[in-house]
């Protein structure tokens, strides 16, 4: 069960979210190590994290990450100012909240502060981009600022997506392969606006998951046979981005501050 957390933000508010510890039957982590964080941002954009039973996210926790699942503010269920907040300010609210999270469980030495990642799908995988462009917790750049993008980023591509097409996600992977920037594509065929089939969705976590551990240096399970990720030019190992067909993005930094 996750463990309800408020936590400060911007102009003297207040954030909430649940957060999910690192969970095994069978596994234990080292005792003098915290967990690498996955931060959560739910779509809509005025939706809600709620505390019931997602697979894919105990994919994670069993598998030594901590997840905070954040109901940053515009959230639905914390009353009509709080789900307000979002008017007008979406990108703004919402960034400086999912940061906050990160930086309060940092602060209260929950996390590790050199392995936080974060991650959205749909309306918050513009969330997340308006954080790695313009936040200073999660130093990714974004599409339209190439510029300064120069982390590794895997791209996860239903082939019959409308809302991001693959000539979109073929055209950042281009353009970062030119600048020389770490890129793995992985494409599944029959998936459109986030993925449905049960194979799909496991060969997607287990993409992730392969990607994640070239990045941030640990062995993948060899009892579960996982593919691993070709990331080509893969010169930079100090953050990702994650792009997936329904606007899903994840991304890793560290926080010293």
């Amino acid at each position: 069960m996750p463990e309800s957390i408020d936590f400060p933000s911007e102009d003297g508010r207040v954030a909430h979210g649940l957060y999910y510890a690192p969970t095994s039957a069978t596994h234990d982590g080292p005792v003098d190590d915290r967990p690498p964080l996955i931060v959560m941002i739910h779509g809509g954009p005025t939706a809600a994290a709620r505390p019931t039973l997602d697979m894919s996210l105990q994919y994670w926790t069993s598998r030594g990450f901590g997840v905070a699942d954040v109901n940053y503010g515009g959230s639905t269920g914390y009353g009509r100012v709080y789900r307000a907040l979002l008017h007008e300010r979406w990108g703004i609210v919402d960034g400086e909240d999912r940061q906050a999270a990160a930086r309060w469980l940092v602060s209260n030495d929950r996390v590790d502060p050199e392995r936080l990642c974060i991650t959205g799908g749909s309306a918050g995988g513009f969330t997340v981009l308006a954080a790695l462009a313009f936040g200073d917790t999660f130093s990714v750049g974004a599409i339209h600022h190439l510029d300064g993008f120069d982390r590794p980023l895997i791209v996860l591509q239903g082939l019959e997506a409308e809302v991001v097409p693959p000539a979109q996600s073929e055209m950042i992977v281009s353009a970062l392969t030119d600048k020389g920037v770490a890129v793995a594509y992985v494409a599944f065929a029959g998936e459109q606006h986030g993925f449905r089939q049960a194979p799909n969705m496991r060969r997607a976590l287990d993409s992730e998951l392969s990607f994640y551990a070239q990045v941030l240096g640990f062995e993948l399970p060899m009892a579960e046979a996982i593919e691993q990720v070709d990331l080509t030019a893969f010169t930079n190992l100090t953050a990702f981005t994650n792009l997936t067909a329904f606007t899903k993005f994840t991304a890793f930094t560290n926080l010293t501050a």
